[in-house]
């Protein structure tokens, strides 16, 4: 009996030897890339609405190049483009098709991601957009690395390209009318018209564009009231006009709002409204928000 049992424990042992030998003496065996993103600050939006970083995030694509060196423009033959999501909570990024490093160890796997991929196309290493309305948030993460050898997850940070605005409403002194806003026109910024990969620049439209703020909703003006709806918009803009306009056909035109937007900064406009006027106050949001801006309407 002892002799049966200390031969079947040597062919056991014997079995896990070869196993680990074949494994260390295939060089050709695929390594999957594992990403794990970081989202610079607390909130994303999209086309639907605002999204927090424990939600998914679709609708990325991330760019790929296989060198020995990083590329200095992502125009070289080896650029490709790849579908990914990331994953809610965790921030695991999953590729459409899965991701496999090159078998060759003295080429590394670049990649830049960049959200959204809708609309948007890649060529000559920029990415130019089409069919934005302000609801769109553009994100981009600089380069991460690896190559065969790599055992951990890369981790590409995401961060927000445009300012986010934000809109509240107030009953001010006076104002005894119980109408409700159905539409803001936001005027005077610039949609993005490309993004080069390389390092993230925003090219903006030669010409300005009027944004709804939301459409088919109506809020009514109460303090306690803050719009979800959120439209992102330019960096650097700096004479941001409203036309609102209420339920009872009263139409505020021009509203200046006092501030100069910023990258990943949400800037929450208080529209405080009197009998004969409207003033505007902005402050800092939930990314990195700005209340500085008030504006009275009349």
């Amino acid at each position: 009996m002892k002799k049966l049992i200390l031969s079947v424990l040597a062919i056991a042992a014997m079995t896990s030897c070869t196993k680990s030998s074949v494994e260390d003496l295939d060089p050709n065996a695929p390594v999957e890339i594992k990403l794990n993103a970081g989202i610079e600050v607390n909130t994303i939006a999209r086309s639907s609405g605002a999204i927090t970083p424990q939600s998914a995030v679709d609708d990325v694509v991330f760019v790929r190049a296989d060198e020995t060196a990083i590329p200095s423009d992502w125009t070289i033959a080896t650029v490709q483009s790849i579908d990914a999501k990331i994953a809610a909570t965790n921030g695991a990024i999953t590729f459409t098709p899965s991701q496999y490093y090159n078998i060759d160890k003295t080429k590394n796997t670049y990649l830049i991601g960049y959200h959204p991929g809708t609309g948007a196309t890649l060529a000559n290493g920029v990415v130019t957009f089409t069919g934005l309305t302000g609801q769109q948030d553009i994100m981009y993460a600089p380069v991460v690395n690896g190559n065969k050898s790599t055992t951990e997850a890369l981790k590409p940070s995401f961060s927000h390209k445009l300012s986010q605005l934000k809109f509240k409403f107030v009953k001010g002194t006076g104002y005894t009318g119980d109408a409700t806003i159905t539409s803001i026109k936001v005027k005077g910024t610039k949609l993005p018209a490309s993004m080069a990969i390389a390092d993230g620049t925003i090219t903006y439209a030669s010409a300005a564009t009027d944004l709804d703020a939301f459409t088919g909703k109506t809020y009514a003006i109460e303090e306690a009231t803050a719009v979800d709806d959120v439209i992102m918009v330019e960096v650097g803009a700096s004479a941001i006009k409203l036309d609102i306009t209420l339920s009872d056909a009263t139409v505020f035109t021009d509203v200046a709002v006092n501030l100069t937007t910023a990258a990943s900064t949400a800037h929450v406009i208080t529209l405080t409204f009197t009998q004969k006027e409207i003033s505007s106050t902005a402050t800092i949001g939930q990314w990195t928000e700005d209340n500085s801006n008030n504006t009275n309407v009349q």
